[in-house]
């Protein structure tokens, strides 16, 4: 390890888990400087290819699930959860089981987590130089598993303590969750251990027990459960991390005129990661859709005048610089559309999940609208929007190129003016200076026809005109330079807006034979249309007029919408119900991936649809003596932040969201097994319903 000239600043990972595992093999694809990685050994052992940097830390070795029970049996904190796990079995060699409780077992009963942050400081302050001035904290762990969800909050609130105790630094806590919100990312209910998750991290975001030097944000990385194919989980996490934590993207993320956000009064601006891992292509859009958002080769094309969109004009409030007083708290990560998410999921996830509480996340580009493998009737807009947009490359770079040739020409042309300039100089010295015979000759006759003074005058005027040309030169290959490079980014924005076109191209020709064809089968509008409606609602203080745009906004799919993909003869509800119980077609799922012809279940997922059609849907099921349940994917695809929002953070407008969705969150907040879920030691849901209430009341106060 080398000391590194930072200005005082390190970054430190802490992985925590196997969800997290897949950026501890590369600190570098995070930008980090050091690691600390918490597993059990099987996983820490099993192939595992650690970076150098990294510590890792074993956790419950030598242990059994029976061996920790007995340890923590009368721990007062662990009493109840230890009656419980005593009548269930479970492997210790395969991690903590997805059971917090006994993560946070394995984490209390380490012999010495001290020394660990021994080794942390003595490496912090040799990158530093013995002076530390910024700390960037970067915790990565599943949302649900034993590891994961068991140690994450408890590691670094003693981290940060060690870090506060030893050093002077601002530290900055980024809390990055991995994991499904639903089970098995198809499941009828949320899962218990995810929604206490998510009240745990936004208590601990939002808490305000932290001191002026701690700042602490907090993002959520969507993705399904993946069952024993971990790979794809890697792949996707790999993706992620590498948009989002790399430095380009950080600076990115606070950029107005890419990213836009009203702030949700003291509770900072509010979004969520959500993509899909279905298959490659998914990971390919998710890549490209983030290299359109906060890439800066791609954000440098997008501030051009030609391809700048206009954002709708509203007032926001902003985050202070972190400095030796920072002192801010709030939900700060990046919003990117995955390739696998329907469009009116999208404006519905947003508007339901964030508009309700004034904290509207806004995107400029083209990028919002829908990649492939969806079904929407914005696709076919899509791929004209993305035909203009190329059409607009085009021409820009047919523009970047004449300008290039033209400067490549005027570089030239002073390049042999340089070189006469050249000639008359070395003459004008050779006079002056003469080294060699020849020079003192032509030296002689020179002095016979002019006077020395003419001879220096003359240097000097070759001199200047020399110096003249040689910064007229500097600045036209810089200036060629930059047109080479803006020419290189174009190159780089039409190759992927082509196989947007081609994939688009592909799935709709495998759909339906016709590129036009599926036009109409959502009633969809362009996120500009619906955020420009809302926030001027939002803006007018007229609550009645802002609940209305909003259940306007997320009005799903209609009912001759819903007969077209399900291939039904009619549009009756009855109809619709019988198609999707006997003999279901092969369809591509509603929320993306693999198209399959759906099996029996207990359970009928379809897209979002219009609260009076899913009212007639769950009728006429009923009268047909149907026993399954109708799950929209509103309720499947809801984000980690979205969970705790529902429950703590809506006001007065809650009723806009649906049914089935506040019904699976009180589900999984009375969970029988809540108690092998809750983290002692993290904070507590009472703990975020103080924080929010006070929080509140500051507001209402200013």
């Amino acid at each position: 390890m080398q000391a590194k000239s930072s200005g005082g600043e390190v970054t430190i990972a802490v992985f925590c888990g196997g969800g997290a595992q897949a950026a501890a093999a590369d600190l570098d694809m995070i930008a980090a400087d050091l690691g600390v990685s918490f597993d059990v050994p099987s996983e820490l052992g099993d192939g595992m290819v650690l970076d150098e940097r990294i510590i890792p830390v074993p956790l419950a070795e030598g242990e059994s699930i029976g061996s920790l029970l007995a340890k923590f049996s009368t721990d007062p904190r662990f009493t109840r959860a230890c009656e419980i796990l005593a009548t269930r079995p479970g492997d210790l060699t395969q991690g903590l089981a997805q059971t917090p409780v006994l993560g946070a077992m394995a984490y209390h009963d380490l012999p010495d987590l001290a020394r660990v942050w021994d080794q942390v400081l003595n490496r912090v302050r040799f990158l530093t130089n013995g002076a530390p001035e910024r700390i960037r904290l970067v915790v990565l762990g599943s949302n649900s598993g034993g590891t994961g969800r068991g140690v994450m909050l408890l590691a670094t609130q003693s981290l940060v303590s060690a870090l506060h105790d030893s050093t002077d630094a601002v530290v900055n806590v980024q809390h990055l969750r991995i994991g499904a919100q639903t089970f098995n990312g198809l499941g009828a209910h949320i899962r218990g251990n995810n929604a206490v998750g998510t009240i745990e991290d936004l208590a601990r975001v939002m808490g305000t027990d932290h001191g002026l030097r701690e700042v602490r944000s907090f993002t959520g990385l969507e993705l399904p459960m993946v069952e024993e194919d971990k790979s794809l989980r890697d792949k996707f996490v790999r993706l992620v991390l590498q948009a989002l934590l790399s430095p380009s993207a950080q600076l990115a993320i606070g950029r107005r005129d890419v990213n836009l956000a009203v702030t949700a009064g003291p509770y900072g601006r509010l979004s969520t990661v959500q993509a899909g891992i279905w298959s490659l292509s998914d990971q390919i859009n998710l890549a490209a859709s983030a290299a359109v958002v906060i890439l800066p080769e791609v954000r440098s094309l997008m501030e051009e005048p030609v391809l700048k969109i206009a954002a709708p004009k509203m007032k926001v409030t902003t985050d202070s610089s972190v400095t030796k007083t920072a002192d801010h708290q709030g939900l700060v990560s990046i919003a990117i559309r995955g390739g696998h998410l329907p469009a009116d999921v999208w404006d519905r996830y947003i508007v339901s999940h964030y508009q309700v509480q004034g904290a509207i996340f806004v995107k400029t580009g083209e990028q919002d609208l829908p990649l492939t493998n969806t079904l929407a009737s914005g696709l076919p807009k899509s791929v004209e929007s993305y035909r203009q947009r190329r059409a607009l490359l085009h021409a820009l770079r047919s523009a970047a190129q004449a300008k290039l040739e033209s400067v490549r020409g005027e570089e030239a042309r002073v390049q042999l003016q340089m070189g006469v300039a050249r000639n008359t100089l070395d003459k004008a010295l050779g006079v002056l200076f003469p080294r060699t015979l020849i020079q003192k000759i032509l030296a002689l006759f020179s002095m016979l026809f002019s006077s020395r003074g003419k001879q220096v005058a003359l240097l000097k005027a070759s001199l200047e005109v020399y110096a003249r040309l040689e910064r007229r030169l500097a600045g036209l290959q810089a200036e060629r330079q930059a047109y080479e490079d803006a020419v290189t980014r174009v190159n780089r924005a039409i190759e992927l807006y082509e196989s947007y076109l081609r994939q688009a191209h592909e799935w709709l020709m495998e759909e339906t034979g016709n590129e036009g064809a599926i036009t109409g089968l959502f009633t969809f509008r362009g996120l500009a249309d619906v955020f420009s409606n809302l926030l001027v609602a939002r803006f007018s203080n007229d609550k009645k007029r802002f609940k209305s745009a909003v259940a306007k906004a997320i009005s799903g799919v209609t009912r001759d919408g819903l007969a077209r993909m399900l291939g039904a003869d009619d549009t009756s509800s009855l109809s619709l119900a019988r198609v999707m119980m006997g003999n279901p077609p092969v369809i591509t799922p509603p929320w993306g991936g693999k198209r399959q012809r759906a099996k029996p279940r207990s359970f009928l997922v379809i897209p979002p649809v219009t609260e009076e059609l899913s009212i007639q849907l769950q009728q006429a099921l009923q009268d047909l003596g149907a026993t399954c349940q109708l799950l929209q994917t509103e309720t499947v695809v809801g984000g980690v932040a979205v969970v705790a929002l529902d429950l703590q953070l809506v006001d007065g407008v809650d009723d806009v969201l649906t049914t089935q969705y506040r019904v699976d969150l009180k589900r999984a907040q009375a969970s029988t097994l809540d108690v092998l879920a809750r983290v002692p030691g993290n904070p507590s849901e009472a703990e975020l319903q103080a924080v929010v209430e006070k929080l509140e009341g500051q507001e209402g106060e200013q």
